[in-house]
C-alpha cells in the first residue's frame, strides 16, 4: 500500500535525516535497476528499520496514540450522523464496531469517508482492513479512528453455493490483455517477500484492471499484449469503496483462441 515519502519519512523521522532518507532512496533505485518506485523503495527502508505500521496487530493490543492496521468483521454500524463545527460548517460522522479474536473496537469514519461502509459489508463473511488507522480516547473509551492517510479494504465471499452439489460457483472473466504493469514487492508480517502486479484487459464490459499475486504474477509474464486469456476463480474486494478484481493462488490462467 504506497503512501507519499514523506508519510514514510515520518515514521523513521528520529532515525534519519531528509537527506539521508532520499539518498537512500536513489541508491537502491539503482540496485534494482529502476525496477520499483520511490514509494516502494521507501516502504522497504522503513519496513527493514522496523518501522512498518501497516503491519495488523489484534485489538487488544490497541492503546492511545497509535498509528496501526487491524483487520476483522463488522459487528455493528450506525447511522450516519451530522455535526456542526465551531465556525459553522457542517460534518458528518459514521461509527462501526470491528471485531477479531481478541475483542472489538469503534471505528469512526469522517466526512466524505462515512460512505465506505455500508449495511451490505454486515456479515460474517466480509473481513474489513483499516490501515494506518489512528487511535485515541473516545467519550466511551477507546477507537480508531480513519484519517487522511488511512485506508479500508473490505474483502467479501462473492461466491454463491449451489445447495444440490455444495460446490462453489467459480467467478470466471475473459478478455485481451491491453497493459502489464511492472511487478512489485511487498513484505509479509512474518518477513516474508511477495509480489504483486496490475493487468489491464479489455472486454465486453471495457477496459478492467486486474490485481495479481505471487504465483500468479509469475504465470502472466508468459504472456503478452495482445493475448485474449480466460481467468477462473477470481475474486472481489472493495477498497475505499470501489470494487477490485483480484487474481491469488486459488485462481487459474489460460490462453484462449478468438
Amino acid at each position: 500500500m504506497e503512501q507519499p515519502i514523506d508519510t514514510y519519512y515520518q515514521m523513521i523521522s528520529d532515525l534519519k535525516t531528509t537527506k539521508e532518507f532520499k539518498e537512500e532512496i536513489i541508491k537502491r533505485k539503482k540496485t534494482y535497476d529502476d525496477l520499483f518506485t520511490d514509494e516502494l523503495i521507501a516502504y522497504i527502508i522503513i519496513d527493514e528499520l522496523g518501522r512498518n505500521q501497516q503491519k495488523t496487530i489484534l485489538i487488544k493490543d490497541i492503546h492511545p496514540g497509535m498509528e496501526c492496521t487491524i483487520k476483522g468483521t463488522i459487528s455493528e454500524l450506525s447511522e450516519i450522523k451530522t455535526f456542526t463545527r465551531k465556525n459553522n460548517s457542517t460534518g458528518k460522522l459514521r461509527k462501526c464496531i470491528i471485531t477479531d479474536e481478541s475483542g472489538s473496537i469503534p471505528v469512526i469514519l469522517w466526512n466524505d469517508d462515512v460512505n465506505l461502509i455500508d449495511s451490505s459489508h454486515l456479515t460474517d463473511k466480509s473481513m474489513i482492513t483499516i490501515i494506518n488507522g489512528y487511535t485515541k480516547k473516545g467519550y466511551q473509551g477507546m477507537e480508531l479512528n480513519v484519517g487522511r492517510w488511512s485506508q479500508v479494504t473490505i474483502e467479501q465471499n462473492n461466491h454463491t453455493t449451489n445447495h444440490q452439489n455444495h460446490k462453489k460457483e467459480q467467478l470466471t472473466i475473459n478478455g485481451t490483455i491491453k497493459e502489464i504493469q511492472p511487478t512489485n514487492i511487498f513484505f509479509r508480517d512474518d518477513g516474508s517477500e511477495g509480489f504483486i502486479t496490475k493487468i489491464t484487459i479489455e472486454n465486453d464490459q471495457g477496459s478492467q484492471q486486474l490485481i495479481l499475486w505471487d504465483d500468479q504474477v509469475k504465470a502472466i509474464q508468459q504472456y503478452k499484449i495482445g493475448d485474449s486469456i480466460n481467468i477462473t476463480n477470481i475474486s472481489y474486494r472493495y477498497t475505499n469503496g470501489n470494487q477490485e478484481i483480484h487474481v491469488n493462488g486459488s485462481s487459474e490462467i489460460k490462453k484462449t483462441n478468438v
